[in-house]
C-alpha cells in the first residue's frame, strides 16, 4: 500500500519484466482515500481462471453463472458470465460491464440478492445471525 505515483513505477517495472507471468492490479483503499493497493499473483490465480476451471470440471455454462464484483480485478471474472453483478460502490471502470447494480457491499446487498433469487425470507433463521453479525 502506498500513493499512487510510487506504485505505478513498481507496476511498469513489474509488468515489463514478468510480462506473461504475472497480473498485477492497483486499486484505491476505499477506507483510505488517496492510499493504493497494489496486488501481484501468478497470472492463473485469478477469479476468472478458477472459474473457467470449475465450468469446465463440472460440465456447467458460463451463461448460467451470475458473478459479482466491485474492483477492477473483477473485470475478467465479468467477462465470463452472463449475470454480471456489481454493487452500487463499485469502481466505474467495472459497473460499465454489469448488467445488474446492486445496493452497496455495506448493505448486506449480495447476501440480500442471493436470498431473494433463493426465495429466502430475509429474516430466515439460518441467516439472520450471519447478516447481524457486524
Amino acid at each position: 500500500m502506498d500513493k499512487l505515483d510510487n506504485l505505478l513505477e513498481l507496476t511498469n517495472l513489474l509488468q515489463e519484466k514478468y510480462t506473461k507471468q504475472i497480473e498485477v492490479h492497483i486499486m484505491e483503499n476505499q477506507y483510505s482515500p488517496g492510499w493504493y493497493w497494489l496486488t501481484v499473483h501468478d497470472y492463473k490465480a485469478t477469479k476468472a481462471q478458477a472459474i473457467s476451471i470449475l465450468l469446465k470440471q463440472y460440465g456447467l455454462r458460463s451463461k448460467d453463472l451470475t458473478v459479482f464484483g466491485d474492483n477492477v480485478n473483477d473485470i475478467k471474472m465479468f467477462r465470463l458470465a452472463r449475470h454480471k453483478i456489481a454493487v452500487s460502490n463499485a469502481k466505474p471502470e467495472l459497473k460499465k460491464y454489469a448488467t445488474l447494480i446492486i445496493g452497496t457491499n455495506e448493505e448486506d446487498s449480495v447476501v440480500k440478492y442471493i436470498m431473494g433469487k433463493c426465495e429466502l425470507p430475509a429474516k430466515s433463521k439460518d441467516l439472520t445471525g450471519f447478516l447481524n453479525h457486524r
